[in-house]
């Protein structure tokens, strides 16, 4: 966990040290400025976007009783065309789903527990990641002289090579993603406060968030999206 945030966390540090210069003031001064970065961002993700989405949750939830009902009576219309055991296989498919909620809602304690643990992994790797930022160089060093001792020249300055290009590239295309969740999430909402749509900060932070995994997650958005409308 504190390598991955100092790889992310590395890409607005190293923006902030190419202003300020280089040197031991300006790498902490750099630390403090993105470190604060991420928290006012989450804060404004926790005090701002989460009362909107859990006043859209809500809403969802009071209307899904009716969302269901309709559900069921569209599927016992669609298999009756197809099967006359279609009133059968719909009470299966309820049965189901009732024993997959009552199952989920028993095992409550468990998640609160599991949160609680991810949370003091976060923390603890958020500390982790403040001290391989603040000794970057000198830990890049150490890997140096270890991979120059144990493999051949020719080999550790091939390996070497290819750390340099796979860092630069995964870099570049982890600002690009979260610039582009941003953009997107951002867009999604204008949209759909300017047509009035339901459920749009809802909606807006899902499509936001999945847009950060490439390629398949703007359907996975689009498709939670929609089943939300």
């Amino acid at each position: 966990t504190g390598l991955s945030m100092a790889f992310i966390f590395n890409v607005p540090l190293g923006f902030i040290e190419g202003k300020l210069g280089r040197g031991r003031l300006p790498r902490w001064l750099g630390l403090v400025l993105t470190y604060l970065a991420v928290t006012g961002l989450l804060a404004v993700l926790l005090f701002l976007i989460a009362p909107q989405m859990q006043k859209s949750g809500r809403a969802f939830l009071e209307q899904l009783p009716g969302y269901l009902e309709r559900a069921r009576q569209w599927l016992t219309s669609l298999l009756a065309r197809i099967t006359p055991q279609a009133e059968g296989i719909v009470a299966e498919w309820e049965g189901a789903l009732t024993e997959w909620v009552g199952r989920f809602g028993k095992s409550g304690p468990e998640m609160v527990a599991g949160m609680i643990s991810e949370t003091a992994d976060i923390a603890a790797g958020a500390v982790f990641s403040v001290y391989l930022l603040a000794r970057k160089e000198a830990l890049c060093r150490s890997c140096r002289r270890v991979i120059f001792a144990f493999l051949p020249k020719a080999q550790a300055e091939h390996l070497v090579q290819v750390s340099h290009l796979a860092g630069g590239a995964f870099s570049r295309f982890v600002s690009g993603q979260m610039v582009e969740a941003l953009l997107l999430g951002s867009m999604c909402f204008l949209g759909m406060a300017l047509f009035r749509m339901p459920y749009a900060p809802l909606i807006s932070a899902i499509i936001g968030v999945t847009a950060l995994v490439p390629i398949f997650g703007a359907i996975f958005g689009a498709a939670a999206g929609a089943l939300l409308l």
